[in-house]
């Protein structure tokens, strides 16, 4: 089996000419400590981190998102985001988080198959229609950041604001809620099926194609989370909803997305690797094995997290309709 997965890649881009904005970027290993007085390169050029793992950098007004590499990935490699490509915020004064996973001594190597994969998925995603819904989405959450930053500065609350504001919010929270859900059924669905196609090619493609619907939903949640929150606060008059939304977002990521998502790049990347260059004819048959069923047990578990996850989404929803003004 020749064709190898690979849930990231590295794609650059041409900075064009323009204003600039400065960025934040908080760069940390899994254990959660910082990457001190480092080297990252964001977008091409090299960011150097303070003691807490700190950097900043200009990027053109032109550009939504940013690409992350490792100077060296014989030192550390970036395991989020698994795709190498980060929305910018709205705020520049909010941090991107970037997660960074030390190098193993076997590092499992790139081809330019691997590379020719990667673009084509990407190419796909950009022609999807779930391109085009989570830009709708990037688009119209810039313009909703403007009216509750405007609502905030002037604190002139009155009811027909009250309802404009909750008409406004309440559809895109629960698009976004409901798309994210979805992409990541996608991902799960694509996943499990490698169980049964470990030598098809065309499932790893999907997969491929799947990463990138799945991250850029992602990105645009965690891009616009706090968003969400002030403006459920202010409309909904609740801190306590803009917390419960806030735990919501917080089980996506740390009860899906870290264990379940990020995990497959250790727990499965590498095994598919040596077992695609395995010469021995029995030994690749164990493999697969061996691999195929651990696919199944790792669907099932997330297939149960994300049935607990839509339960929760739907709950929360039904509470922010019903709420009375």
């Amino acid at each position: 089996m020749k064709y190898l997965i690979v849930l990231t890649g590295i794609f650059f881009h041409l900075i064009s000419l323009g204003q600039i904005t400065r960025y934040k970027f908080t760069i940390r290993y899994e254990d959660n400590n910082p990457h001190k007085y480092g080297i990252i390169i964001i977008n091409r050029q090299e960011v150097s981190t303070d003691g807490n793992g700190h950097g900043e950098v200009n990027i053109q007004n032109s550009e939504a998102t940013a690409i992350v590499a490792s100077p060296n990935t014989n030192i550390f490699k970036i395991k989020y985001p698994v795709n190498f490509v980060v929305n910018l915020p709205k705020n520049p004064s909010v941090a991107i988080d970037i997660l960074l996973e030390k190098a193993k001594k076997i590092e499992k190597p790139v081809t330019p198959a691997d590379i020719a994969r990667l673009q084509k998925a990407q190419e796909q995603y950009l022609k999807s229609k779930d391109a085009q819904l989570v830009k709708s989405f990037e688009e119209y959450n810039r313009r909703l950041y403007d009216s509750i930053s405007v609502l905030l500065k002037t604190r002139t609350f009155n009811k027909e604001k009250i309802i404009a504001g909750r008409m406004e919010f309440l559809p895109q929270i629960s698009k976004t809620l409901d798309h994210y859900l979805n992409e990541a059924k996608d991902f799960k669905d694509a996943f499990s099926v490698m169980a049964i196609s470990l030598n098809n090619k065309q499932a790893y493609d999907q997969l491929a194609a799947a990463t990138y619907s799945y991250n850029e939903i992602f990105e645009l949640i965690n891009a616009n989370k706090s968003t969400y929150e002030q403006a459920i606060s202010s409309y909904w008059d609740s801190k306590e909803l803009a917390l419960k939304f806030s735990n919501l977002t917080e089980y996506a990521l740390e009860e899906i997305h870290k264990p379940y998502i990020l995990e497959i790049n250790d727990a499965f990347i590498a095994r598919l690797y040596g077992c695609a260059n395995e010469k021995n004819r029995k030994r690749k048959k164990e493999l697969e094995a061996e691999i195929a069923g651990d696919i199944q047990k790792h669907s099932q578990s997330l297939s149960k997290r994300l049935g607990s996850l839509g339960e929760r989404i739907a709950a929360f929803l039904a509470i922010l309709k019903n709420v009375n003004i």
